[in-house]
């Protein structure tokens, strides 16, 4: 586990983890969080931190983005995580590819959906909902 998510929490390990890696390969992003007071689940901040991470990885590989917008969020009982970014989007055959499939699981081993769809920004946007 990250030692800032472990000491600190999910709203600063993301924050601290897109800074390291986006600022590097100078790709440009917005972090927005509201409603996201004091701790969440053990095994959500880590599903949310891995997934995100995932996706972050996935977009400086492959995406050609230079603009990445994260939200986290509260909302309706669930707590929502929108990684979108402005690249070339994803391809119909990522949808088979180990890093999709292991966010898929995480996701799933914590009762949420993530939805992959294409961004009104060009890109793709992921959305994941956890109930909390």
């Amino acid at each position: 586990m990250p030692k800032a998510l472990m000491e600190l929490g999910l709203v600063e390990a993301l924050d601290d983890m897109l800074n390291k890696s986006l600022r590097l390969n100078e790709i440009q992003f917005q972090f927005e969080h509201f409603g996201i007071e004091g701790r969440l689940n053990e095994r959500i901040e880590i599903s949310l931190y891995r997934v995100a991470q995932e996706l972050v990885n996935n977009i400086i590989k492959h995406a050609k983005a230079n603009n990445i917008t994260i939200q986290l969020f509260k909302n309706a009982g669930k707590v929502i995580l929108v990684v979108e970014d402005n690249g070339v989007g994803i391809k119909p055959s990522a949808s088979n590819g180990h890093g999709l499939l292991n966010m898929k699981s995480r996701i799933n081993a914590v009762n949420g959906e993530m939805n992959l769809e294409p961004s009104p920004n060009s890109g793709t946007m992921a959305t994941i909902r956890i109930p909390i």
